[in-house]
């Protein structure tokens, strides 16, 4: 029986499962652990708060996503999969978390909320909201209530840029 601490066992385990492994990767690999094993404890536990699990999958998100850009990389041979099989991490929810994650490092342009920049956007967005409008407004009587309220919500000057 040998005296070494139980951290060393597991890095020398997650070691021999992944032979490249490096100081850094050890250590996210134990920081994922960690959070993932209180993830889903908490999930179950009825103490834990929504904002609580919300705090734990943020920081498992952001590990995650290190440990991706670590791991899968041309060349490391499918190494991302092989480290969320070995931890007992389903790949759909590491993928969503890593997903969120770089939701919130490079948030999308293009979104509806938006300004709309010139008239031909404008246009397109009209049309797409038509199928939509067409389905709530089915009479002559609600298009002519909706273009009023739309009308009076819109200033005169249009709207401030």
């Amino acid at each position: 029986m040998t005296d070494k601490p139980v951290a060393a066992e597991v890095c020398e385990e997650t070691a021999i499962g992944m032979q490249t492994e490096t100081a850094d990767e050890a250590q996210l690999t134990m920081q994922i652990r960690d959070l993932w094993s209180t993830h889903q404890e908490q999930k179950v536990s009825a103490r834990r708060t929504r904002e609580e699990l919300k705090v734990i999958r943020v920081q498992l998100a952001e590990k995650l996503h290190l440990m991706k850009t670590t791991l899968a990389h041309t060349g490391r041979g499918g190494q991302w999969a092989a480290f969320l099989r070995s931890h007992h991490l389903p790949r759909a929810t590491a993928d969503r978390l890593v997903a969120r994650h770089e939701a919130l490092l490079h948030p999308q342009e293009n979104r509806t909320s938006e300004a709309i920049s010139n008239s031909e956007n404008a246009r397109k967005f009209a049309l797409r909201l038509v199928p939509r409008l067409r389905r709530i407004l089915r009479s002559t009587d609600s298009v002519c209530a909706f273009y009023d309220c739309l009308i009076a919500e819109i200033p005169a000057g249009g709207f401030r840029v």
